[in-house]
């Protein structure tokens, strides 16, 4: 991978066909956060999410990603062969103004920090992309101690 310069499709990623060999069906329970996007079809967009991940079920893994908060609402509507897993209200900010600009938040919301120097104060596009591979970078990491590992699997931390 060039440090420099790169892309997704560069270093080898794509997005396979759904016909292609693959570990399960991730799908996102629809979130509370987003009931203005349903309007007032939002208790019919679950019903149908769980008729979508029940009907893939039968075929393959299902894994159904959710707030917390709607976790006995999903492990209700879908068939107990999907896999259901909460996400943490965690709330990431790397801009230090960002951080002391936002104020109290609601207790179930976790707040983590990384200071990552502004790449707009450097006119160059290396430190964008020095920015981005730093923040990239600790994603990943992070990503291994936050989402819980899959069932079956050994963990990933």
């Amino acid at each position: 991978m060039d440090e420099e310069r790169s892309t997704p499709r560069a270093d080898g990623f794509s997005m396979p066909a759904e016909w292609e060999p693959h570990e399960a069906c991730y799908m996102e329970w629809p979130t509370l956060t987003r009931r203005d996007f349903w309007a007032d079809r939002f208790d019919e967009a679950k019903h149908d999410y769980a008729a979508v991940a029940n009907a893939i079920a039968a075929f393959e893994p299902v894994v159904m990603v959710c707030d917390p908060d709607q976790e006995t609402e999903a492990r209700r509507s879908c068939s107990e062969t999907i896999e259901i897993v909460t996400r943490p209200h965690l709330l990431l900010t790397v801009c230090d103004v960002a951080r002391e600009e936002l104020g109290s938040l609601p207790d179930d919301v976790r707040l983590l920090h990384w200071s990552i120097p502004d790449p707009a104060l450097t006119p160059s596009a290396s430190a964008f992309d020095q920015a981005l591979r730093r923040i990239s970078s600790r994603v990943d990491r992070l990503a291994l101690h936050v989402l819980p590992p899959r069932r079956g699997r050994r963990s990933r931390r």
